[in-house]
């Protein structure tokens, strides 16, 4: 009688409120939220996410973030027992400065991309403490054929690292995928043999990463570096957040295939490799290269997503308004590379720096677009206009058959907005949005043969080359040289006499200039030599 007419009183009054709320079996005070503090006390698995002030796990007891769900501290967090965020959770911190404390234990796992045997994953730790990358993957080659890398940003190589050495916080590392899976031993195999794909299932263990968490650089270098929480990050605001070059890589290729290795992103979005696009969610666990332009490169609390939805291993949100479309180069192997050109009110003709993206030029096969004669992966431009042209780059050292096709693409160009491949060697134009345009190519580079157009013409005409079509200039010193659509071998430079005063080789560009001339006032010869050898004199006065 007496529990029965305690909760009688109970009932009749309003219940007692407390700052904070235990887990052992069930909740003494309701499900956690952001303005209490939690304590689990006994073995507890998220069914959905929430929100705590201070989080707090106790000696021997454990707390898991099922996969798909999220915890968020707002403040401190103790663990003194276990804490294991699974495949595709999030445990997110968000006050700038706090530190963990506690003698527990965390344990993080990522599942990677599904790869063959031989393929590559960049990995980044999220935890800190004793366990070395060959804890992390025993069964990845080591002894006389070590296949664990670290980046050296000295000479731009990935350079074998020890095995043993532990993970250090921010820092991405190469591993190839295991000899043999755990439990999929048999050199007759599949996964052996490398014709079936797994994706590997890493484990992290340690203490949880918080921010802020910063990596020494040497300005205008590439370093390997990762996501260091065990939460996804977004890449626009670690862009926004460092100085670099603006442009993320992201290492995802097939061992042994033609073509670049890297995914690229950029605040324009991102370009692909191998059928992944990144669209800039940097994963748990997740490692990419990037150009540093000062001292040093910090990760913080701020750049964790608060509410993450992404699964991918390379993913992104897009926050401005574009309209972009993807151009994919593949050939009977299959896919070899994507380029991305986006329209972005604000953006210019020329290098926008945190939006285009330079080719990482790793593959001597590539698509790329042409910003002054130079290779980019991603080029921003301004906002669409239904008569822009845009210069593309072609190069391969293997001649044969290849393809270009339009892969995606958003804004007008899902409104009904059409996209026209030029090839100026022969003549055809080609609307991507019906068919893929197939070519023969020799080998070599050529910056003139391809363009995208929007608006379609009735006949394609290849340019001419001649002195109407070449424009020669001076200022204060410097000879300017636009040969318009042809692609430029040489420049030489005469005086009236026929003395040769200056000279540049290998040009590889539409336009070029010749600097550092001695000031005499005299009538210059400037002779244009295209790689089809056809010659044009222009005189100039110095």
């Amino acid at each position: 009688m007496a529990s029965y007419r305690a909760a009688a009183v109970w009932q009749n009054f309003a219940p007692i409120t407390s700052n904070t709320t235990t887990y052992t079996t069930s909740w003494d005070y309701g499900v956690p939220t952001a303005a209490i503090n939690t304590v689990i006390a006994g073995d507890f698995t998220t069914t959905g996410s929430f929100t705590v002030n201070n989080l707090t796990v106790n000696a021997g007891k454990k707390l898991t973030v099922a996969a798909a769900t999220s915890v968020t501290v707002g403040e401190a967090l103790a663990n003194n027992g276990t804490i294991i965020v699974e495949n595709n959770a999030n445990l997110i911190q968000t006050a700038a400065t706090n530190t963990n404390t506690g003698s527990g234990t965390a344990i993080v796992t990522r599942n990677s991309n599904s790869l063959k045997r031989l393929d590559y994953t960049m990995w980044s730790s999220p935890v800190t403490g004793t366990q070395t990358l060959l804890q992390f993957s025993p069964l990845t080659s080591t002894g006389t054929s070590i296949r664990f890398y670290s980046y050296n940003p000295a000479i731009n190589v990935y350079n074998t690292v020890d095995p043993t050495t532990t993970f250090i916080k921010g820092t991405g590392y190469l591993i190839r995928m295991p000899n043999e899976m755990p439990g999929n031993l048999g050199v007759t195999t599949p996964y052996y043999l490398g014709t079936a794909t797994l994706p590997y299932p890493g484990v992290f263990t340690g203490t949880l990463n918080n921010g802020p968490i910063t990596v020494t650089t040497v300005a205008e270098k590439f370093y390997a570096v990762g996501n260091p929480f065990p939460s996804t990050i977004s890449a626009d605001e670690f862009l926004r957040g460092n100085a670099t070059a603006g442009t993320l890589y992201f290492w995802r290729k097939t061992n042994g295939t033609a073509g670049t290795a890297y995914a690229s992103y950029s605040l324009a979005g991102g370009a692909g490799t191998a059928g992944i696009k990144p669209n800039g969610t940097i994963q748990v666990g997740q490692g990419f290269i990037v150009k540093a332009t000062t001292t040093a490169l910090t990760f913080t609390n701020a750049m964790r997503e608060a509410a993450p939805t992404s699964t991918q291993f390379l993913k992104t949100k897009n926050a401005i308004d574009r309209s972009r479309i993807w151009l994919g180069l593949s050939n009977a192997n299959g896919s070899l590379n994507q380029a991305m050109i986006a329209y972005i009110d604000g953006a210019t003709l020329g290098v926008d720096p945190g939006y285009d993206s330079k080719y990482f030029n790793d593959s001597k096969i590539a698509l790329t677009s042409s910003i002054d004669g130079e290779e980019y992966i991603i080029q921003a431009r301004p906002a669409f206009d239904a008569t822009d042209v845009v210069a593309l780059i072609f190069k391969t050292d293997i001649a044969g058959l290849y393809s270009i096709a339009l892969d995606s693409f958003d804004g007008v160009f899902e409104k009904g907005q059409d996209v026209y491949l030029i090839d100026t060697v022969t003549g055809t134009e080609t609307d991507l949005k019906t068919e893929a345009y197939s070519f023969t190519a020799n080998v070599g580079q050529d910056n003139t043969r391809f363009l995208v157009k929007y608006q379609k013409t009735l006949k394609v005409e290849i340019p001419t080359f001649d002195e109407n079509s070449v424009k020669v200039y001076k200022n204060k010193g410097t000879i300017f040289v636009n040969a318009t659509s042809k692609t430029i071998k040489t420049i030489e430079v005469y005086d009236v006499q026929g003395r040769l005063i200056a000279k540049q080789m290998n040009v590889n560009a539409t336009t070029a200039n010749i600097t550092n001339l001695k000031e005499v006032r005299q009538i210059l010869i400037v002779k244009v030599r295209t790689e089809d050898n056809s010659v044009v004199s222009k005189k100039v006065l110095q």
